[in-house]
């Protein structure tokens, strides 16, 4: 996996080549099938289901390009997400919409699969190296498909309605920053001076297997390295062979153990992430 990191100064491109044999610890990597795109849909800004590509955004990137964002630009007027817990809503509406549902029964086609978010099996493949964060997982059996859904923890609960002001607002950064860097077509340049609406999203639907077992799960896409519109027409093809990325934000780390941790922690999770949808770029 390539990360690049930015400086003031220009672009930093660090390869990370080190690798872990991880038999030494008497185990072997598990026979995970490389993930295969479904289908797709977006999120709009009032977090409705869209059937469409609309909210998929491109990456603008200039080779050695100065970078001196000022996140906090047009901050006061961002539409920030306060919406009840939605859970697997958006997983039903498109599959109602693509017939795996129909008269409230659940087509053939998924019998033996798990059905989920990404970000539900980021945290079990987190959970061995994770001693801070709980997390409570349900699942659901409808004839021979399975559902898991993760519901927030009471400590979770509590640390979301003491959030403070500044913490919003570094949240608000990572959006910030993908407004930089995206842009709605692949020949126009990211427009930043629109309000951001943390609300709209694309998400892509991926067919796997982890050991024989039969996984189908949805995760949101931060955008594409394309210099053609993806997914125009229901052109389902573009979508399967588009190359995404990740785009992430991280506080400059000023002490050994704010680098040992996000080492630890944070690189992990993005690299679960990328893994379980294909990215090899972030």
């Amino acid at each position: 996996m390539e990360i690049k990191r930015r400086k003031v100064d220009g672009l930093v491109t660090v390869k990370q080549n080190k690798t872990l044999d991880i038999s030494i610890n008497g185990a072997t990597f598990p026979d995970f099938q490389k993930p295969i795109v479904k289908g797709y849909f977006s999120v709009n800004k009032r977090r409705e289901f869209e059937p469409t590509s609309k909210q998929l955004k491109y990456l603008h990137i200039k080779n050695n390009m100065k970078v001196s964002f000022d996140l906090n630009f047009g901050i006061d007027g961002c539409i920030r997400k306060n919406n009840p817990p939605e859970y697997l809503k958006h997983i039903f509406n498109w599959l109602n919409h693509h017939n795996y549902i129909v008269n409230e029964e659940i087509s053939s086609q998924l019998n033996d699969v798990i059905i989920c978010f990404r970000g539900l099996l980021t945290t079990i493949m987190c959970t061995p190296y994770e001693d801070n964060e709980g997390w409570i997982i349900c699942a659901k059996q409808i004839n021979k498909t399975i559902f898991l859904c993760a519901f927030d923890t009471e400590e979770k609960l509590v640390r979301l309605q003491n959030e403070t002001e500044r913490q919003k607002q570094m949240c608000s950064w990572g959006y910030k920053f993908e407004q930089y860097m995206l842009s709605d077509h692949p020949k126009t340049k990211p427009d930043i001076n629109k309000p951001v609406n943390e609300n709209e999203e694309f998400c892509c639907l991926f067919s796997s297997k982890l050991k024989g077992q039969k996984l189908l799960y949805a995760a949101e896409m931060d955008g594409v390295i394309s210099e053609y519109v993806i997914g125009a027409n229901k052109d389902q093809k573009s979508i399967q062979n588009a190359r995404f990325v990740e785009l992430k934000t991280n506080r400059i780390l000023e002490n050994n153990r704010q680098d040992r941790n996000f080492r630890r922690l944070k690189m992990l999770k993005w690299w679960c992430q990328s893994f379980l949808v294909g990215i090899e770029t972030i």
